[in-house]
């Protein structure tokens, strides 16, 4: 869909680009691309989700599936579901609350980087899940 160059409000590095592909599915990746060509950060993100909705069961496994495959861990399709509903509880004592305040997970690579895995509420943003370095 879309290449733009990152600036110094993408996540992460600053350089680099931003790729961003409409699945067949009608979900939107965006991956944040280094210059070297490895990826960053990753997101799979539900298109035009009302406040206060959550991921169905298939769209819960397949972002089980999409952060086990763009980290090398193994996430579950329960911890996407208790990661959302936990989002989805902040959001209730704060609507511009985007997701719970702690990580679906957190790591360092071996090279020292840090990572974390989180998901993402309806509302003040897009539904869905991402993992990368330097996430919030």
């Amino acid at each position: 869909m879309e290449v733009r160059k990152n600036n110094v409000q993408t996540p992460g590095w600053h350089d680099g680009t931003t790729r961003t592909y409409r699945l067949r599915s009608g979900e939107r990746l965006e991956v944040n691309v280094r210059p070297e060509g490895w990826v960053s950060n990753a997101f799979l993100f539900r298109p035009q989700v009302p406040l206060g909705k959550t991921l169905t069961l298939p769209e819960r496994r397949r972002a089980a599936e999409f952060l086990t495959m763009v980290t090398g861990r193994r996430f579950t399709v329960q911890a996407v579901a208790n990661c959302v509903t936990a989002g989805l509880s902040a959001q209730k004592r704060n609507p511009d609350v985007y997701g719970p305040d702690q990580p679906l997970s957190q790591w360092t690579t071996p090279a020292g980087l840090p990572y974390k895995a989180r998901c993402g509420v309806a509302g003040a943003g897009p539904l869905g899940v991402w993992a990368g370095w330097m996430q919030q």
